[in-house]
C-alpha cells in the first residue's frame, strides 16, 4: 500500500485519510438509505454521524493528550497540531494512536 497517494510540494495526501474519509461517506449513505426504509429521518442520521466523526476526533487528541502527556507540557502548541518548527516524527505518532 502506498503511503501517500499524492504529493504537491509540502502538501501530501495520506493513502489511511483519504479511505478513512471514503468509508465514512458510504457508511453514512448506507445508513440514510436504511433509514428512509424503516422511516426515520435521513438528516437525523447525517446529524448524528457528523456528531459521531466529532466526538471520536475530540477523544482521540485527548487520548494522545494524556498519554503523552510529557511532550505536550514541553509544547503546549501541540495541542492545536500547531508546531514552532517542524517535526517530522509528530504524524507518526499520532497515526499509531
Amino acid at each position: 500500500m502506498y503511503p501517500r497517494i499524492l504529493q504537491l510540494g509540502r502538501f501530501s495526501l495520506p493513502t489511511y485519510g483519504l479511505l478513512t474519509a471514503i468509508g465514512l461517506v458510504v457508511a453514512l449513505n448506507l445508513a440514510m438509505r436504511l433509514a428512509r426504509k424503516i422511516d426515520i429521518p435521513a438528516e437525523k442520521i447525517w446529524n448524528l454521524g457528523l456528531y459521531t466523526l466529532l466526538a471520536g476526533l475530540i477523544a482521540s487528541r485527548l487520548l494522545m493528550v494524556v498519554t503523552h502527556l510529557n511532550l505536550f507540557c514541553y509544547s503546549p502548541l501541540w495541542l492545536l497540531g500547531l508546531s514552532p518548527t517542524y517535526t517530522p516524527w509528530i504524524p507518526w505518532v499520532s497515526a499509531a494512536i
